[in-house]
């Protein structure tokens, strides 16, 4: 009910597109066919679940709520409840994940006909459970070489089975690309509304206050909630450009980066180019820079490479 009502609010404060889409993310533990059915009736057409694994020891291993069952029924009763699009996270590189057990999560997913899947290599947050943990040997990450191996296997599994890697972590089947996870690597503006969010507006970016107390405090006041703000400088927005725009499956706009920035890319990152030159990771498409498909699976290495190779 509280995100119906916030919906409704959004609707009558902001100019909204008939076909917006309208996403939330769910967990699977917490879904049942009532509370998706309403938030269908309420307008929201994207829910994305956390599934990570449809394997019961890595989900413990991971500490989450849910079983593979409940993944299972929550993503189906998203479908019956008539989102147009359902999307599912899946995670590789967990702590005794191996090839079959990672090949059988895909194919879990492919079997529930999910327009969307995102796969996410696991990271380790500072000061987060997992780091406690490594830190007292309790919790290892595989060799890399692992990782990058699944990460080889969900692009021929979901390629083969119809979807498109549009972005290094995201497969959609045509026409069901996350609108809201392209925003960001277009670099488009996008407001951050609510305790701990972050935005982007006319060239800065500002993070709110991360305390429920204190934001709530500085709303009732009249007072602006944002803990910080600071305008992106010119040479962040040229290396946002790489990391942002060119993970995207059709590239970097060679053009739209000399216009928006005043300097030929070929010129700014120029040593980061020649440093990859041979590795075969990028292509050029007439006037479009992209990732070959190696350079999708090391995309980190080579946005790092071009930004900090001098």
């Amino acid at each position: 009910a509280q995100l119906a009502a916030l919906l409704e609010a959004a609707r009558g404060t902001f100019d909204l597109s008939p076909d917006a889409e309208i996403a939330l993310e769910a967990e699977p533990a917490h879904c049942d066919r009532a509370k998706l059915e309403a938030l269908a009736r309420a307008g929201f057409t994207r829910v994305s679940f956390g599934v990570q694994s449809f394997a019961p020891a890595e989900l413990a291993t991971l500490g989450r709520l849910h079983t593979p069952d409940q993944a299972r029924r929550a993503v189906a009763q998203a479908l019956a409840a008539g989102f147009p699009s359902v999307s599912l996270d899946l995670i590789f590189g967990i702590p005794g994940q191996d090839e079959p057990s990672w090949r059988g999560s895909l194919a879990a997913a492919l079997a529930l006909s999910v327009p969307h899947v995102s796969c996410y290599a696991l990271s380790i947050e500072e000061d987060s459970v997992f780091e406690r943990r490594q830190r007292q040997g309790r919790f290892e990450l595989p060799p890399e070489e692992e990782p990058l191996a699944h990460m080889e296997i969900a692009m021929e599994v979901l390629g083969a089975a119809g979807y498109l890697q549009y972005e290094p972590s995201n497969f959609a089947r045509p026409g069901a690309h996350s609108r809201h996870n392209l925003k960001y690597w277009c670099r488009a503006d996008y407001l951050g509304l609510g305790c701990g969010a972050h935005g982007f507006v006319d060239g800065e970016r500002y993070a709110n206050r991360g305390e429920p107390d204190r934001y709530l405090k500085a709303v009732e006041a009249g007072e602006s909630p944002r803990a910080s703000s600071a305008p992106v400088t010119p040479e962040e927005a040229r290396e946002e450009s790489v990391f942002l725009e060119l993970r995207k499956v059709n590239g970097l706009s060679l053009p739209g980066f000399a216009r928006r920035h005043g300097v030929a890319f070929e010129t700014a990152f120029a040593a980061g180019l020649a440093a990859v030159a041979d590795l075969g990771v990028l292509y050029r498409a007439r006037d479009r820079l992209c990732l070959t498909r190696k350079g999708m699976l090391l995309s980190d290495s080579v946005f790092d490479a071009l930004i900090h190779v001098r």
